[in-house]
């Protein structure tokens, strides 16, 4: 069987895009398992994605102690998943992460614990770099 050039790239990024839904759901259960700790909100910044269409995001970044260490984590939550606008009034905000006991600079930001997100549409845990 032979392919085109279009039908390649086609191929591949269908591949490429199920190879990342199944690396998300899987961390996200896998971190399902992980203890929760208290966080705090560190910065919050609404930034616009994309180049021909504009998709609007706000970077929650966060940080959280693991017994002596201190880690940061940072997720992008969609600007249509907020039921508030959120605004820089979040930072110190406590909230819950998810951290993976064997990496502890890992982890997942627990929906719920974010004030003013839409929980009807939101995952119940924010990964960093994947809730687009």
């Amino acid at each position: 069987m032979d392919f085109t050039f279009s039908e390649a790239v086609v191929l591949l990024s269908l591949l490429a895009l199920a190879f990342w839904w199944t690396n998300t759901y899987l961390k996200r259960k896998r971190a399902t398992q992980w203890a929760a700790t208290e966080a705090v909100v560190e910065t919050v910044r609404s930034v616009s994605r994309g180049h021909y269409s504009y998709l609007y995001v706000t970077e929650i970044g966060y940080s959280y102690k693991v017994g002596d260490g201190r880690f940061a984590g940072n997720v992008d939550v969609p600007a249509s998943w907020w039921q508030i606008q959120p605004s820089p009034l979040l930072v110190g905000t406590k909230v819950q992460a998810r951290v993976n006991p064997d990496k502890p600079d890992e982890s997942v930001l627990i929906s719920s614990s974010l004030p003013g997100i839409d929980q009807a549409i939101v995952p119940a845990l924010l990964v960093q770099g994947v809730n687009q």
